[in-house]
C-alpha cells in the first residue's frame, strides 16, 4: 500500500541537499513509518531490489527491509516510544550485504542511515581467525615469547615461559622484561631493547643476543634473546622469543 507523502514537510531543502551529497544511505519516514525521500546512496545499496527511488517514495519502509521487518520494526518501535538514536548491525542476503543500521527520532518522523559493512565484517572476521591461529602456534612454540611495550613490559607471555622460567603468563604481565634475565647480564639486555627502540631500522629486522637468563627460583640459565620491533595499531611493540640453550 502507497501513501501520498509530501516531503516538504517533513524535509526541509537544507537537509535535502546534505542527505545527497551524504556517503551513506539515508531514507526519511513520516510517523506512518512510509517513505518520503531516500538519497542516491540508499539507491545504489539497495539496487538488487530493482525499484528506483522515485517508486519508493510513498512505500512503507519494510518494502525494503522486508526480510528482517519484524526486528526493524522491533528497533522503530524502541525509538519511537524512547525518542533515542538505536544502532545496529544485520545480514540481509537480498543485497548479499551487511548493514549498519541507525534510526533516529524526529518531531515529524524518523530518519534512517545505513551503510554497507561488508568489506569491514569480512575484514575483522579475517583478522580474528588470523589471530586466533596465529595464538595457537605461539602457544605451541618450544621457545618463550613475549610482547613487549617500548619500556620493555610485557604484555603477554606465552605458556612455555613457565617451563623456561618458571613464571606463570599471567604473573609476568606488567612487568618489565629484565626479570627474566641475570643480574650480571641486565645492561646488555637493557642495552639491546633501547637500540633497537632508538634506531627503528625497519619492520621484521631481527636483533639477537646471547645471555644468561633468570629462573624463579634464582637459577641462571644460557638463553639467546631475539627481538623484533614491529608497529600494532599505530603502536611500537616488541616481540621477543627466547630459547633455552643449556642443553
Amino acid at each position: 500500500m502507497m501513501e501520498k507523502v509530501d516531503k516538504s514537510k517533513i524535509l526541509s531543502q537544507e537537509v535535502q541537499e546534505v542527505f545527497e551529497s551524504l556517503p551513506i544511505g539515508a531514507i526519511c519516514l513520516n510517523s506512518n513509518a512510509y517513505i518520503v525521500y531516500l538519497n542516491p546512496e540508499a539507491e545504489r545499496i539497495l539496487k538488487n531490489l530493482e525499484i528506483s527511488r522515485e517508486n519508493l517514495i510513498g512505500e512503507e519502509v519494510k518494502k525494503i527491509f522486508l526480510e528482517s521487518a519484524s526486528s526493524f520494526f522491533e528497533q522503530y518501535q524502541k525509538v519511537k516510544l524512547t525518542q533515542k538514536k538505536i544502532q545496529w548491525l544485520e545480514f540481509y542476503p537480498s543485497f548479499q550485504a551487511w548493514l549498519d543500521i541507525s534510526i533516529l527520532p524526529t518531531p515529524k518522523g524518523m530518519y534512517v542511515f545505513f551503510r554497507d559493512v561488508s568489506h569491514e565484517k569480512r575484514l575483522a572476521e579475517r583478522l580474528i581467525d588470523n589471530e586466533s591461529r596465529l595464538l595457537t602456534i605461539i602457544e605451541g612454540s618450544s621457545e618463550v615469547v613475549l610482547y613487549l611495550d617500548e619500556k620493555g613490559d610485557i604484555l603477554f607471555a606465552n605458556r612455555r615461559v613457565q617451563e623456561v622460567f618458571g613464571y606463570g603468563p599471567v604473573e609476568l604481565t606488567g612487568r618489565n622484561a629484565g626479570i627474566l634475565i641475570a643480574a650480571e647480564e641486565k645492561k646488555t639486555g637493557v642495552e639491546t631493547v633501547n637500540a633497537l627502540m632508538e634506531t627503528w631500522i625497519n619492520p621484521f629486522h631481527w636483533t639477537r643476543v646471547e645471555l644468561m637468563g633468570l629462573h624463579k627460583t634464582g637459577k641462571t640459565l644460557p638463553i639467546t634473546f631475539s627481538l623484533v620491533d614491529l608497529v600494532e595499531n599505530q603502536k611500537r611493540i616488541l616481540i621477543a622469543v627466547i630459547r633455552d640453550i643449556s642443553d
